[in-house]
């Protein structure tokens, strides 16, 4: 399939793409949250479940839990699979068989209060500008007697917990989770056909995680913009084993260590951002980066050479992954807003 023609296909309506690894303690809840959406006959809408590579049964279990339902909304509820671990595969094989112009990522611990996917279509729709609308999320823990650590408290957003910003326009975030995530099919596919992830490439070996970060990054680099609203409301269930000290640990390695990739794309969209459309303010970085990059070290640095290779392709501080950005950005094929 080209998904390049997919656009001609896609009908108006939203497609609710589930993915999930070993989740069976987890998906009935989020099946039946779904079967609660109370959605307007003029949207149409489907649900998309994808197994990643599960050792658990869960596409039964999803299944079962679907089928299970009485008085649930007449839609198609689709189970496809995906081998490849990893987030990225089985949201890109949920996106490639999308009947619909707007889509939903719907983690296995996300449960959406009734009204997010009407919800969700009328913050979207007409609005060309928007590339994707963030979520609010509230955390619901397996044990509620159970302390929570200071390092939740903390590191929230980590986890993909509370608000990402005030409503409207929060492209200045440079990224929203997931979880929720709002955005349009056509879009994702064409940018994803052309160029797959770069973290899959550019990142340490086994360790794909900000998938949804580095969507964000793209579509701002394409002069999109990103949204949050508070009506659109998830409840994110946090089992136990969430809390330890080495689920956290390990949490934070794995999206640290994206940032060598994930970093190109911050300072790109610096460069290219509007402030420094202007020929002056262009010229004082370009003065300005090598004496900054001299006076700095650690994570500072290496973010000041990422610059100046962006700002000098020739030079021996540009690399293959800046290159590739570059010519992303620069693409006159893929979709652009003004």
């Amino acid at each position: 399939m080209n998904d390049l023609h997919k656009k001609i296909a896609l009908e108006p309506g939203i497609s609710i793409i589930v993915c999930t690894y070993n989740g069976v303690d987890k998906l009935p809840l989020t099946i039946q949250a779904l079967a609660k959406q109370v959605v307007p006959q003029e949207i149409s809408w489907e649900i998309i479940f994808v197994d990643n590579n599960s050792a658990d049964n869960s596409s039964a279990v999803a299944r079962a839990a679907w089928d299970g339902i009485t008085n649930k909304p007449n839609i198609p509820f689709i189970s496809l699979s995906e081998s490849k671990a990893g987030k990225y595969y089985a949201l890109n094989r949920g996106l490639k068989q999308a009947r619909y112009t707007y889509f939903i990522i719907v983690d296995d611990d996300n449960r959406l209060c009734p009204d997010y996917i009407h919800q969700a279509f009328e913050l979207i729709d007409k609005q060309p500008y928007i590339g994707a609308i963030g979520s609010f999320s509230q955390a619901v823990f397996q044990d509620d007697a159970l302390p929570i650590p200071t390092w939740f408290k903390t590191g929230a957003e980590r986890y993909a917990i509370g608000a990402q910003g005030t409503d409207g326009d929060v492209t200045y975030r440079k990224h929203l989770w997931g979880a929720g995530l709002v955005s349009r099919t056509d879009l994702y596919l064409r940018i994803y056909e052309k160029y797959p992830s770069f973290l899959i490439n550019y990142s340490k070996k086994d360790i794909l995680v900000v998938e949804d970060t580095e969507y964000c990054l793209r579509l701002i680099l394409r002069g999109f913009q990103l949204h949050y609203s508070s009506k659109l409301k998830l409840l994110h269930f946090i089992p136990n084993q969430r809390l330890s000290k080495e689920y956290w640990k390990k949490l934070n390695y794995n999206i640290d260590q994206s940032f060598e990739v994930i970093d190109v794309y911050y300072m790109a969209a610096k460069l290219y951002s509007k402030k420094y459309k202007n020929p002056l303010q262009r010229l004082k970085l370009k003065l300005l980066t090598p004496l900054r990059y001299q006076m700095q070290t650690g994570t500072k640095k290496a973010r000041q050479r990422i610059l100046l290779g962006l700002l000098f392709p020739k030079s021996a501080y540009s690399t293959p992954l800046i290159d590739e950005v570059r010519t992303f950005i620069s693409d006159k094929e893929l979709p652009q807003t003004s």
